[in-house]
This record gives structure tokens, sequence and C-alpha cells, in this order.
């Protein structure tokens, strides 16, 4: 079972300017490992990267979160 804190990010004003970063983190509340294959968004100008695609039972992982706002 995947969790993701907090459930509902919420960016707030982002900079016109560079890239946005900002992380989330993704826990693993199942009694298994947690796999991580593939992370999509629905807008080219947001991408997520995991550097820890395993995540164990009980664990937890940050999830990178980049907006590029010139792709908006």
């Amino acid at each position: 079972q995947l969790r993701i804190d907090p459930p509902a990010p919420s960016f707030g004003p982002i900079p016109n300017e560079g890239i946005y970063e900002t992380k989330v983190m993704v826990y693993n509340d199942g009694a298994g490992p947690l796999l991580i294959g593939k992370i999509s968004t629905e807008c080219p100008c947001t991408q997520g990267h995991m550097s820890q695609t395993t995540i164990p039972p009980g664990g937890s992982a940050p999830l990178e979160l980049f907006i590029n706002p010139d792709m908006i």
C-alpha cells in the first residue's frame, strides 16, 4: 500500500523563472516491498524522480518533483 505525504501537495505560487523543485515522501504501508516502475504526470511541465525505486515494508523514500513554468 502506497501512501504519499502530504496526500495533496499544495505548491503555492511558483516562480516564473527556473525549475521549481520540491519533495513529497512515499511510504510503503504494505507487507511486501513496493516497487516503483514508472513515474508519469499529466503535464510535460512536471516531472518526478525517485533515486530509491524499491521501498521495503514500513519504509519511505522521497519523490522529487520538478516543475518547469516555461512549459505551462
